[in-house]
């Protein structure tokens, strides 16, 4: 994961500061539960290659410094559609969708044991 250097914004993003934001939905200021980065690299052709999704857990000013709760590949869709369990993609997101917020609702209860479930 890319260090933070000097910028504060992206220390205290890193180190799960809460920020504020207007929900476009309702109108009302919100404060955020969780912060995540979408990472990606490119092939010589300069084609997506690969995402990561990571949740920091401590900023540093290089690469080597920072930590992280977890750090994992995302799929591409394309080898994940049709899965082996015959589940639609439909079903799959919808399941997906449903562990996220089961995870969020956890997070929500005990924001200290992040590391514990990731």
């Amino acid at each position: 994961m890319p260090g933070c250097g000097e910028s504060l914004q992206r220390r205290q993003f890193y180190n799960q500061e809460p920020s504020k934001y207007i929900d476009s939905q309702s109108g009302l200021i919100r404060q955020t539960k969780l912060n995540l980065l979408v990472l990606w690299d490119f092939d010589s052709n300069f084609n997506l290659s690969q995402l990561w999704l990571c949740c920091p857990m401590r900023a540093g000013t290089r690469t080597a410094e920072v930590m992280t709760h977890w750090h994992e590949p995302v799929p591409h869709p394309a080898t994940k559609m049709g899965a082996s369990s015959g589940e639609s993609a439909e079903v799959a997101k919808n399941r997906a969708e449903d562990d996220l917020e089961e995870l969020l609702r956890e997070n929500e209860a005990n924001p200290e044991d992040i590391s514990e479930k990731a």
